[in-house]
Protein backbone atom coordinates (compact mmCIF):
# COMPACT_ATOMS: atom_id res chain seq x y z
CA UNK A 1 0.00 0.00 0.00
CA UNK A 2 1.50 3.60 -0.74
CA UNK A 3 1.03 6.19 1.54
CA UNK A 4 1.66 9.95 1.85
CA UNK A 5 0.90 12.42 3.47
CA UNK A 6 -1.01 15.54 1.96
CA UNK A 7 -2.38 18.96 2.91
CA UNK A 8 -5.85 19.00 1.34
CA UNK A 9 -8.21 22.56 1.42
CA UNK A 10 -11.74 22.71 2.14
CA UNK A 11 -13.47 20.71 0.57
CA UNK A 12 -17.48 21.10 -0.63
CA UNK A 13 -19.71 17.62 -1.17
CA UNK A 14 -23.09 17.37 -2.73
CA UNK A 15 -24.21 14.51 -0.83
CA UNK A 16 -26.90 11.51 0.06
CA UNK A 17 -26.53 10.54 4.05
CA UNK A 18 -26.71 6.74 4.67
CA UNK A 19 -27.64 5.44 7.98
CA UNK A 20 -25.84 1.34 8.77
CA UNK A 21 -23.39 -0.48 8.25
CA UNK A 22 -20.72 0.92 5.91
CA UNK A 23 -20.62 -2.08 3.21
CA UNK A 24 -24.61 -0.86 2.47
CA UNK A 25 -23.62 2.52 1.44
CA UNK A 26 -23.74 1.54 -2.42
CA UNK A 27 -27.42 1.77 -2.23
CA UNK A 28 -26.71 5.75 -1.01
CA UNK A 29 -24.15 6.14 -4.40
CA UNK A 30 -27.13 4.67 -6.59
CA UNK A 31 -29.19 7.90 -5.06
CA UNK A 32 -26.47 10.45 -5.80
CA UNK A 33 -25.75 8.72 -9.31
CA UNK A 34 -29.65 9.76 -10.34
CA UNK A 35 -29.75 13.20 -8.99
CA UNK A 36 -26.37 13.95 -9.69
CA UNK A 37 -26.14 12.62 -12.75
CA UNK A 38 -29.47 14.62 -13.77
CA UNK A 39 -27.70 17.83 -12.44
CA UNK A 40 -24.07 17.23 -14.53
CA UNK A 41 -22.01 17.26 -11.59
CA UNK A 42 -19.89 14.18 -12.31
CA UNK A 43 -19.02 16.04 -15.31
CA UNK A 44 -17.95 19.30 -13.75
CA UNK A 45 -14.19 19.78 -13.69
CA UNK A 46 -12.45 17.69 -10.48
CA UNK A 47 -15.60 16.12 -9.74
CA UNK A 48 -14.75 12.41 -8.13
CA UNK A 49 -17.00 10.46 -6.00
CA UNK A 50 -16.78 10.78 -2.45
CA UNK A 51 -17.57 8.31 0.85
CA UNK A 52 -17.57 10.20 3.93
CA UNK A 53 -17.37 7.82 7.07
CA UNK A 54 -18.06 9.67 10.47
CA UNK A 55 -17.80 6.60 13.09
CA UNK A 56 -15.73 4.16 14.21
CA UNK A 57 -17.22 0.94 13.66
CA UNK A 58 -14.98 -1.00 16.64
CA UNK A 59 -17.19 1.50 18.58
CA UNK A 60 -20.55 1.99 17.44
CA UNK A 61 -23.39 -0.46 16.53
CA UNK A 62 -23.33 -1.37 13.26
CA UNK A 63 -27.30 -0.06 12.59
CA UNK A 64 -26.19 3.24 13.94
CA UNK A 65 -23.39 4.11 11.46
CA UNK A 66 -23.09 7.59 10.23
CA UNK A 67 -21.69 8.07 6.23
CA UNK A 68 -22.13 9.79 3.05
CA UNK A 69 -22.18 9.18 -0.32
CA UNK A 70 -20.86 12.50 -2.09
CA UNK A 71 -19.21 14.22 -5.25
CA UNK A 72 -16.61 16.88 -4.79
CA UNK A 73 -18.16 20.42 -6.07
CA UNK A 74 -17.02 23.56 -6.74
CA UNK A 75 -18.69 26.75 -4.29
CA UNK A 76 -21.98 28.07 -6.05
CA UNK A 77 -22.05 24.71 -8.31
CA UNK A 78 -26.02 24.39 -7.64
CA UNK A 79 -26.66 20.50 -5.96
CA UNK A 80 -30.05 20.77 -6.43
CA UNK A 81 -32.27 18.27 -3.31
CA UNK A 82 -28.35 16.94 -2.05
CA UNK A 83 -26.96 17.35 1.09
CA UNK A 84 -23.97 19.93 1.63
CA UNK A 85 -21.26 18.77 3.49
CA UNK A 86 -17.59 20.14 4.27
CA UNK A 87 -14.50 18.30 4.91
CA UNK A 88 -12.18 20.74 6.86
CA UNK A 89 -9.06 21.08 4.76
CA UNK A 90 -6.03 20.16 6.73
CA UNK A 91 -3.30 17.23 7.00
CA UNK A 92 -4.32 13.73 6.05
CA UNK A 93 -2.91 10.55 5.62
CA UNK A 94 -3.83 9.37 2.49
CA UNK A 95 -2.68 5.60 1.69
CA UNK A 96 -3.94 4.52 -1.94
CA UNK A 97 -5.32 1.05 -2.44
CA UNK A 98 -5.78 -0.37 -6.10
CA UNK A 99 -8.21 -3.36 -6.32
CA UNK A 100 -11.71 -4.45 -5.74
CA UNK A 101 -13.85 -2.35 -3.33
CA UNK A 102 -14.07 -5.66 -1.15
CA UNK A 103 -10.73 -5.08 -0.09
CA UNK A 104 -11.32 -2.00 1.31
CA UNK A 105 -11.73 -2.50 4.94
CA UNK A 106 -8.67 -4.56 5.58
CA UNK A 107 -6.69 -1.84 3.62
CA UNK A 108 -8.84 0.80 6.70
CA UNK A 109 -7.78 -1.60 9.08
CA UNK A 110 -3.94 -1.89 7.70
CA UNK A 111 -3.50 2.21 8.08
CA UNK A 112 -4.74 2.02 11.76
CA UNK A 113 -2.53 -0.59 12.68
CA UNK A 114 0.39 -0.05 10.57
CA UNK A 115 0.63 2.73 8.49
CA UNK A 116 -0.33 5.47 10.97
CA UNK A 117 1.97 4.33 14.10
CA UNK A 118 4.93 4.18 11.58
CA UNK A 119 4.52 7.23 10.18
CA UNK A 120 4.98 8.29 13.82
CA UNK A 121 1.94 10.91 13.16
CA UNK A 122 -0.78 10.70 15.64
CA UNK A 123 -5.15 10.22 14.31
CA UNK A 124 -6.54 13.38 14.74
CA UNK A 125 -10.21 14.13 15.24
CA UNK A 126 -12.05 14.49 11.87
CA UNK A 127 -13.77 13.10 8.43
CA UNK A 128 -12.18 10.31 7.39
CA UNK A 129 -12.84 9.40 3.90
CA UNK A 130 -12.54 7.15 0.55
CA UNK A 131 -11.85 9.17 -2.99
CA UNK A 132 -12.85 6.84 -5.75
CA UNK A 133 -10.31 7.94 -8.47
CA UNK A 134 -11.69 6.24 -11.77
CA UNK A 135 -15.43 4.79 -12.34
CA UNK A 136 -16.01 1.44 -11.13
CA UNK A 137 -18.94 1.57 -14.08
CA UNK A 138 -15.66 1.05 -16.86
CA UNK A 139 -12.68 0.23 -15.20
CA UNK A 140 -11.85 -3.34 -14.37
CA UNK A 141 -12.16 -4.35 -10.56
CA UNK A 142 -8.31 -5.20 -10.37
CA UNK A 143 -7.23 -1.78 -11.52
CA UNK A 144 -9.63 0.03 -9.19
CA UNK A 145 -7.94 2.86 -7.46
CA UNK A 146 -9.53 4.60 -4.06
CA UNK A 147 -7.70 7.28 -1.58
CA UNK A 148 -8.13 6.35 1.52
CA UNK A 149 -7.82 9.22 3.89
CA UNK A 150 -7.61 9.83 7.64
CA UNK A 151 -6.80 13.46 9.63
CA UNK A 152 -3.28 13.46 11.56
CA UNK A 153 -1.14 15.31 12.91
Amino acid sequence: MKTEVVQLPNMRLAAVPHRGPYQGIGAAFGKLGEVAGQLGLFGLPGAFGIGVYLDDPQSVPAEDLRSYAGVLVSEGTDIGELEEIRIPGGKYLCASHIGSYSGLGESWGRVFSEEIPKSGLEFRPGMMFEIYRNDCADTPEEQLRTDIHVPVQ
